[in-house]
């Protein structure tokens, strides 16, 4: 298992939702298309044998965005000469949101009836905690709720990350910004609020 570790090219499955001149390729190949797909880039950083009872093998995995399990069990088969498929997919985490934080569906229909959705909202920042954050003084953020361009000291690897999240100096989260190298200033690309100043 381990040559299935790290960055590599996965063949996505033809009977996958990627968009092939606008229609999915499911859909092209349930019309009787014949399809090209091309392999794109995944990583998969960890790959744990959790139970193995012939001919079952169940694994934990972590990977990015875009690898389809599917085509790994294919290829785990493949690699072993025996060949295998997909019989289940749990997902217990997507970013920060695990399985464990989340609630039923029944636990949701309760919460609308008693009005208490709001005691399962997030905050709208939760999904990008992968970002890093900006902190501003009052005039600026001023400026980014205008849509305004501004200047920050960010370190970072800028040539590989080039969105933030952006707070006014009060806590309250204002906007993403995305980096342009081109002036080297950060450019608000959704402002979320206006009611923090």
């Amino acid at each position: 298992m381990p040559r299935f570790l790290g960055l590599q090219m996965q063949m996505p499955p033809r009977y996958s939702a990627i968009k092939l001149q606008g229609q999915p390729a499911y859909k092209r190949m349930r019309a009787g298309e014949t399809i090209e797909l091309e392999p794109r880039p995944i990583e998969i950083t960890a790959l744990e044998v959790l139970t193995w009872h012939a001919p079952r093998l169940t694994l934990a995995i972590e990977c990015s965005k875009g690898t389809y399990i599917r085509s790994l069990a294919s290829d785990l088969g493949e690699q072993l000469n025996c060949g295998a498929h997909l019989g289940g997919l749990i997902r217990t985490r997507s970013g920060p949101f695990t399985l464990s934080g989340s609630i039923t569906l029944s636990q949701l229909e309760e919460a609308a009836t008693a009005s208490k959705m709001q005691d399962y909202l997030y905050p709208v920042d939760t999904a990008l905690q992968s970002y890093p954050a900006i902190h501003l003084d009052a005039p600026t953020t001023e400026q980014v709720l205008h849509g305004n361009a501004f200047r920050y000291e960010l370190h970072l690897a800028l040539d590989r990350l080039t969105l933030a999240r952006v707070y006014h100096s009060n806590g309250h989260f204002v906007a993403i910004a995305e980096w342009n190298a081109e002036d080297e200033r950060w450019q608000p690309k959704k402002v979320f609020s206006i009611d923090c100043v």
